[in-house]
């Protein structure tokens, strides 16, 4: 819809004529000769939004958002084999190198976490839940693995060849005094 200017045709019916479509009166105006200036086409769609709310946010009938089946791993969970015991998955998964910006890893113990830092690069995998079936049992045993000391947060993920989803990871909830410089390193752990 970039650059397109004509409204939607449901939109022809949000935009109504009232008192706050009519520009104040000069004193002897009858109130039709004096409209206000006719809206712009965002302001009709913003209009026809605020009426149909179920038009815009329907995606929620469709089932999870594709935000909810990506996860981006950076550190003991870019381990295949883990992976499968934690979500008891019967084949070896599939993970696909990415990174995020604007986060770093420092070190809990052996473990890595993920905080916040301008500019900072993060390597890891993500990880496509396939059945949006399994969406809502893989968060729990993600966040059960991962323990309180991390919450799940949303990441925009770019890949190698320049493509980006939207996905979730899971980011340092401790203290930072808990934490110390270092790197992570998946065969030693």
């Amino acid at each position: 819809m970039k650059g397109d200017n004509t409204p939607l045709p449901q939109q022809q019916d949000a935009v109504s004529k009232s008192k706050d479509d009519v520009a104040p009166l000069a004193k002897g105006q009858d109130h039709d000769t004096q409209p206000k200036a006719p809206l712009s086409i965002m302001q009709q769609r913003f209009a026809y939004a605020h009426q149909h709310p179920e038009a815009v946010l329907g995606y929620r009938k469709l089932g999870p958002r594709k935000r909810d089946s990506l996860y981006f791993f950076y550190g003991s969970l870019m381990d295949q084999e883990r992976l499968c015991l934690v979500l008891g998955l019967k084949s070896v998964p599939t993970f696909r190198p990415a990174h995020v910006i604007g986060y770093e890893c420092m070190l809990w113990g052996p473990y890595p976490a993920l905080i916040d830092k301008a500019g900072g690069i993060v390597h890891g995998v993500t990880y496509k839940v396939e059945d949006e079936a399994d969406v809502e049992e893989v968060r729990q045993r993600l966040a059960r693995y991962e323990t309180d000391k991390y919450d799940r947060a949303p990441v925009n993920v770019r890949y190698e060849d320049g493509s980006q989803a939207s996905g979730w990871t899971f980011a340092w909830n401790g203290n930072q005094d808990e934490l110390k410089a270092g790197t992570f390193n998946l065969r030693l752990e």
